[in-house]
């Protein structure tokens, strides 16, 4: 009973902070992270059941009748309690490094949106297909156009003319900085660019001595909205560009366009019959067929019956279509791109983009270099993109925006049950604790290149509750020793062993994600152990470090307890 009575608070406040931040994930946008919530809050709520009811029944009815406190770090406390300058300082440290490393990074975060960075580490097919694609010069990602309407023809002419932009676009440049471009980059920067560059719309990217620079558009040779790029950040103590240096941009487009599109150009397959029926001696043709022997006329009957076909089509001035290729070995290649169905064409154009997404360049600026919306308007049919580039930063933008709206929401409500649940001031202690120990979790994320992703930003709640949950204890035990800086020590002594055992039962559950062979899951544990871990650090050395250097309540006798 004594034991329920000193635990009770801190387990009911940390099973139900956790229980809320599940909860808020039924209010997501989707399906599966509101399943995900409901499914957790309930479970989490019966093991609070369990946990207040059940065990304590079973152990006053079966448990040993002598309980030995644990105190197997009594050390630690001893420890903080001596050496509080030095814990201190290396808390500051810690902090302060945390953020000097998210100002370098420019972010607090980044997400991954490539889903096909979560497929099995080993995937043997997937690097045969690579290790092909290198060996005919081409690369494994795709910018995907898809072309919809009820006229073939101009499907097929819009196809034509994304390629005839695609083909125009510039290719490797190389340009030189007129003014110095330092590592915190400025909102634009001036370089001397060939004349058919000096405006494009869209975002480039560019190589530099100190990185991989990604300009969000280029007017009157400058570069406007720039950004370092990914894992291409300038190193720590770079020194600034200076006027004159070299940078090259990357072309937009890598390869040729498709070769399919350049070809079937009704109108230029249109001029070109035009000049074949203009040209072409067809009566001169004629004549030579009627003046043969009939056995070579015989012997050539097809050649001639061709040539006839070619004059008809020429004087019908009627282009090539995609559907003539049906009956031709020719078929397989033109349905995996081209369909026509219900009285409607649908063409699915592919470009090869390499710095499609990881390498600093969205589908927006694809788009907009290949002026999609003008072609759209001149042609009348629906030109989209699609593909999985799409829907990663689709799904990425929606995710963000949710767990933006719902991390407001859980913050809110975790500090709300701390309110009801502890003192006021306790309660926002509570609260900083828990932001110091995100700040070291995004930090320890930038220095060990992990971003979040469409798997890994589930276990998010989970790192809010259980976080929060060390704090808990500790705050709750201080309010029972704090009579002086000894009970400091006192508190971090009796509740440190069971603080790193809940937390440690925790991390080793997600430790075992990292056998795992999915990308995936891997990132999940990963992120998951460096959040509860930092959080547990942050409740076991800053938080008593803290109390140790702040005003101390007046001495109070000690909270009687009732005698069961």
């Amino acid at each position: 009973a004594r034991a329920l009575t000193i635990m009770a608070p801190s387990i009911f406040a940390g099973v139900l902070t956790t229980v809320a931040a599940f909860v808020v994930l039924g209010f997501s946008e989707f399906r599966g992270l509101r399943e995900l919530g409901i499914v957790s809050g309930i479970g989490l709520s019966l093991m609070l059941v369990q946990l207040l009811v059940a065990l304590p029944a079973f152990l006053a009815r079966f448990g040993p009748r002598r309980i030995h406190h644990a105190t197997h770090l009594a050390w630690l406390g001893r420890s903080v309690l001596h050496r509080r300058w030095l814990y201190g300082g290396l808390t500051v440290v810690a902090l302060l490094g945390a953020v000097v490393v998210l100002a370098r990074a420019g972010a607090l975060t980044r997400f991954d949106s490539d889903a096909r960075n979560l497929r099995p580490a080993h995937d043997p097919l997937l690097d045969q297909q690579r290790a092909l694609l290198k060996d005919l010069g081409l690369g494994s990602d795709r910018l995907q156009i898809m072309l919809d309407g009820a006229d073939t023809e101009r499907v097929i002419e819009a196809a034509a003319t994304l390629a005839e932009h695609a083909a125009a676009q510039p290719g490797t440049t190389a340009c030189t900085l007129v003014e110095p471009l330092p590592r915190s980059l400025p909102d634009g920067v001036a370089v001397v660019m060939p004349e058919d560059t000096q405006s494009i719309a869209g975002g480039r990217v560019f190589d530099t001595p100190i990185g991989r620079l990604r300009a969000e558009r280029i007017s009157s040779g400058r570069l406007e909205g720039l950004s370092w790029v990914g894992a291409q950040r300038p190193a720590p103590g770079s020194p600034p560009l200076a006027v004159g240096t070299p940078i090259t941009m990357r072309p937009l487009f890598a390869g040729l366009p498709p070769a399919v599109l350049s070809l079937v150009s009704p109108a230029r397959q249109r001029a070109a019959l035009a000049r074949l029926a203009s040209e072409v001696d067809w009566d001169g043709l004629n004549r030579l067929e009627s003046g043969l022997p009939a056995a070579l006329r015989e012997r050539h009957r097809g050649f001639f019956a061709d040539l006839g076909e070619l004059r008809e089509r020429s004087a019908a001035s009627r282009p090539l279509m995609l559907d003539d290729f049906a009956g031709t070995p020719l078929a397989s290649l033109v349905r995996a791109f081209y369909r026509r169905a219900d009285g409607r064409s649908q063409l699915l154009a592919r470009f090869q983009a390499d710095d499609l997404g990881a390498g600093g360049l969205r589908v927006a600026d694809y788009a907009a270099a290949l002026s999609i919306d003008a072609v759209a308007a001149d042609s009348g049919v629906a030109v989209t993109p699609v593909g999985v580039s799409v829907l990663g930063e689709a799904l990425q933008d929606a995710l963000l925006a949710d767990f933006a709206r719902l991390g407001l929401w859980t913050a809110l409500a975790v500090f709300a049950l701390l309110m009801l649940l502890m003192r006021g001031f306790d309660a926002v202690v509570a609260m900083l604790a828990l932001g110091a120990g995100a700040l070291l979790m995004l930090a320890g994320m930038q220095l060990a290149d992990l971003s979040w992703n469409l798997v890994n930003i589930g276990v998010l709640p989970l790192i809010i509750g259980i976080g929060i949950d060390a704090s808990i204890y500790f705050i709750n035990a201080l309010r029972r020793h704090r009579r002086d800086r000894h009970g400091v020590g006192a508190a971090l002594s009796e509740v440190a062993h069971p603080m790193l055992m809940t937390t440690g039962a925790a991390i080793i559950g997600f430790a075992s994600l990292l056998g795992s062979d999915y990308r995936g899951l891997r990132s999940m544990g990963l992120v998951a152990i460096l959040g509860m871990a930092t959080c547990l650090l942050v409740a076991v050395v800053a938080l008593p470090v803290a109390a140790l250097f702040t005003s101390h309540r007046r001495h109070r006798p000690e909270d009687p307890l009732p005698h069961l």
